[in-house]
């Protein structure tokens, strides 16, 4: 014997299962806007850094992911391998964050920063230390609102 309330819960379970089938990589990216909030050249033109912001771009204030997608300034290339060091600062009000940005590859040029914490309304700088496969610095300004 079955009842509607037992398929019910059996079709929910089964979305369920399948949904965990979905990569990490696909889930983060989910989340990011199509088109980068801003692009940047590094200080010394070697790589190219695209910035994509969530859960919302442009960012209200608050802890916000920042999708970073590196490529070779010259060739367009996704450029991996790299470790990234992030330092947000406001520069009008001369301070930074009590936090420490997270950095994980993602492959494709990809690299997730994670707990950016903008806490107050206004511009913030991500100072970005590049290095590993390259050595390199560029500053991703985001106004958050």
């Amino acid at each position: 014997m079955t009842c509607g309330a037992c398929g019910a819960r059996l079709v929910v379970l089964a979305s369920l299962a399948f949904a965990g089938c979905s990569s990490a990589r696909d889930d983060a990216d989910a989340s990011f806007p199509q088109a980068p909030l801003t692009t940047v050249t590094s200080r010394d033109g070697k790589l190219q850094v695209a910035a994509f912001t969530a859960p919302e771009q442009p960012p209200t204030r608050g802890v916000i992911r920042v999708k970073l997608l590196v490529t070779d300034a010259a060739k367009g290339a996704p450029v991996d391998g790299l470790a990234m060091d992030i330092v947000p600062e406001m520069p009008s009000m001369g301070h930074g964050t009590p936090t420490v940005p997270r950095v994980s590859a993602q492959g494709e040029g990809a690299y997730l920063v994670e707990d950016v914490n903008l806490f107050m309304a206004g511009r913030w700088d991500l100072r970005v230390t590049i290095t590993g496969g390259q050595s390199d610095a560029a500053v991703v300004t985001i106004d958050a609102r």
